[in-house]
């Protein structure tokens, strides 16, 4: 029920019953994956980024992302940037969930200093 509520509220009425039909896992994957490439899309577009020239999220190429376009995903709530899909509990998928809603899990931007960390 409490899945339900919470999705309501963040949602509306049409994810509720989208949860309802669908596992709790597949769906925290999904909205994890939308609200980490519109988090992305949006940093990228504020930095003055072309719409067209985004790149994809490619969770295995995380690291190449953040040395290619200077910014980086903070406060994951895994011990390791991973797929969605790689995460079996619907626990920790919530957490992460919550994390993003929340915006304790976000993108950054890196300074200079940040990017030639991640660069060498």
């Amino acid at each position: 029920m409490a899945l339900k509520i919470d999705t309501y509220i963040t949602g509306g009425l049409g994810a509720v019953a989208h949860v309802s039909g669908e596992r709790k896992t597949t769906f925290y994957r999904k909205n994890i994956r939308d609200m980490v490439t519109s988090g992305l899309y949006t940093l990228l577009t504020s930095m003055g980024h072309n719409k067209t020239s985004l790149p994809a999220m490619a969770y295995a190429n995380y690291e190449a992302l953040v040395v290619e376009w200077g910014v980086e995903l903070v406060g994951w709530t895994e011990s390791q940037i991973v797929n969605p899909g790689d995460i079996q509990s619907s626990v920790r998928l919530k957490s992460l969930v919550t994390a993003l809603q929340s915006g304790v899990c976000c993108w950054h931007q890196l300074d200079e200093d940040e990017w030639e960390t991640h660069k060498e």
